[in-house]
């Protein structure tokens, strides 16, 4: 063991009193392959060895993990007989206060004997130390035990509204020393963190072992019978094959830890999972899609709230979904809803006779779903994510803020044949086809077209995954989406990926085509009145039959 001390006696006299100010032992490096980094322990120790009776000032230790403070302690000293006098205590990470520490000590010729050694509260022993180190005069043995009797209350350090109960019994022996025992962890609740651990049990030997718990809960994600080894090395803390179970599915995978740094390290994998339930708990996005999820996830973060992980999140995610159906995300109907559609009053009209469609609920429908996504600065990149299904396939590129939920994303996509017939004018965006929809033809159907179609030429259109059933006759288009993935106002447009000639058709004066505008909304103002007409005509005759056949 090496240690740094600043200060020297300052005084030495012959009577034998002794003096020392501002010991400072700091930086202790641990032979045993552990560090306790940046511990720093000042004191300042006077006393009369000739009456046996020695003083400490204000000793304070002080590491990442835990200080301990005291305003004084007193040491005599008799023959073979040392006893440390119970002295208060803080512990800042032990809730309980009002403690007392105190040790009895005895040398007998190479050897350190203790009883009566431990922090007390009261009559209540919170940690208690028994044992003896022997053969001090060379390479010290240790014999000791180090037991928490009864749970005690803790908080996790660095965590103010934290709770953690524990009970914990440790063989320290060797020259080593080596460490044997059993922690048991009922609860660790970190409301900061948004974490919660149940029934932690850690079978300790030196400082690697095997730890258990019955459910871990951090945020939405909730895991279950977990188990991993674990190895302490330096001052950083592994957890390797891990397992578990999530989201009705299986995990797998390791993490590290930097007990100094807080730097986390992530190598995991998921199998068989709920993507509902899953995208809900990690996310947040209720109902967003149905299926079996996996994924792949190599990443490294630091922080203790969710902003600072996710703003020091990197590295990189791979998943599939399979077999499953969109829900509040990704349905054409709410790609439909495209801002250049609800602003087109003939393709308003026609949206809201076609959304209710029950042969449309079918693109919903997917069979596989891939994505490839790496992080930095609270980002996300997307590259990309691909869809296929029977109806309905999607290439999907841009980036999504992991703080706000928001995205900037191009969707190109494709869609069956059979499916684009059930869009009325908003699938039929030719000449002849959107001149019957409209009572008038010309610049109004020109700026139609214009509005609803862009060029394929320099679109990855190659990119699109093929149809899921291999139906060669579809049609693709292109989505811009820029806002909230729960938001409709969030897609800006939807286009048809095709070229359509209009040099035929009528040009009209800017006048002409605001008539036209009138007259196609007066139509359809018009159609929907004689509708309302007709639906109050029936409701009508209905009543007029009910009262006919009264008795």
């Amino acid at each position: 063991m090496n240690i740094s001390v600043k200060g020297k006696p300052d005084k030495l006299q012959p009577e034998a009193k002794i003096v020392v100010s501002n010991f400072d032992v700091h930086n202790i490096p641990m032979d045993i392959g552990v560090a306790a980094p940046k511990t720093d322990v000042d004191v300042s120790v006077s006393g009369d060895t000739m009456q046996g009776l020695i003083e400490i000032t204000q000793p304070k230790i002080t590491n990442p993990s835990v200080n301990i403070t005291a305003p004084a302690a007193k040491v005599t000293i008799k023959n073979s007989d040392i006893n440390i006098h119970a002295a208060p205590v803080d512990v800042d990470i032990v809730k309980e206060k009002n403690l007392t520490v105190n040790s009895d000590l005895k040398l007998v010729k190479d050897t350190l004997k203790l009883s009566n050694t431990g922090v007390f509260a009261g009559s209540k022993t919170l940690a208690a130390m028994s044992g003896q180190v022997s053969n001090l005069s060379k390479i010290p043995v240790m014999n000791l035990n180090v037991s928490v009797p009864k749970e005690i209350e803790l908080l996790v350090p660095g965590f103010a509204q934290s709770k953690m109960l524990l009970k914990a019994n440790i063989n320290v022996t060797g020259t080593t020393p080596n460490l044997k025992g059993d922690i048991k962890i009922p609860v660790i609740e970190i409301p900061e963190a948004a974490t919660q651990i149940d029934n932690l049990l850690i079978s300790l030997v030196d400082f690697s072992g095997k730890g258990t718990m019955s459910k871990l809960k951090s945020g939405g994600v909730v895991a279950q019978n977990l188990s991993s080894d674990f190895n302490l090395k330096g001052t950083t803390l592994y957890l390797n094959t891990i397992a578990g179970d999530a989201f009705g599915g299986k995990i797998k995978g390791s993490v590290s830890y930097g007990l100094t740094d807080g730097k986390i390290g992530v190598e995991m994998a998921g199998n068989n999972m709920d993507a509902q339930e899953a995208i809900a708990g990690a996310a947040g996005i209720k109902n967003a899609l149905s299926g079996k999820l996996g994924w792949n996830a190599s990443v490294n973060l630091k922080g203790v709230t969710y902003e600072e992980q996710m703003k020091t999140l990197k590295g990189n995610v791979t998943f599939d979904i399979q077999d499953g159906t969109f829900g509040n995300i990704g349905r054409l109907e709410t790609l439909l809803g495209a801002e250049n559609i609800l602003n087109n009053a003939i393709m308003r009209a026609a949206l809201s006779g076609i959304t209710a469609i029950p042969a449309l609920k079918k693109t919903a429908e997917f069979k596989s779903i891939s994505g490839n996504m790496s992080f930095n600065n609270g980002w996300a990149d997307i590259k990309p994510i691909t869809t296929t299904g029977p109806a309905m396939a999607y290439y999907i590129t841009g980036k999504y803020n992991l703080l706000n939920g928001t995205a900037n994303m191009v969707i190109l996509g494709r869609l069956s044949a059979q499916t684009v017939a059930l869009l009325g004018p908003i699938g039929d965006l030719s000449v002849d086809k959107l001149t019957s929809y409209i009572p008038n033809f010309g610049a109004l159907t020109a700026a139609v077209i214009k509005t609803m179609t862009a060029s394929p030429q320099g679109e990855n259109i190659a990119a699109i995954p093929a149809l899921s059933d291999g139906n060669p006759n579809y049609k693709d288009f292109k989505v811009v989406f820029n806002g909230g993935v729960e938001s409709t106002s969030s897609v800006k447009s939807f286009k048809w990926l095709s070229n359509i000639d209009t040099a035929g058709l009528n040009t009209l004066s800017g006048a002409s085509l605001k008539e036209q505008v009138q007259t196609s909304t007066e139509n359809l103002m018009q159609l929907k009145n004689t509708g309302m007409q007709q639906l109050q005509d029936t409701k009508q005759q209905v009543q007029q039959l009910k009262n006919l056949l009264k008795p």
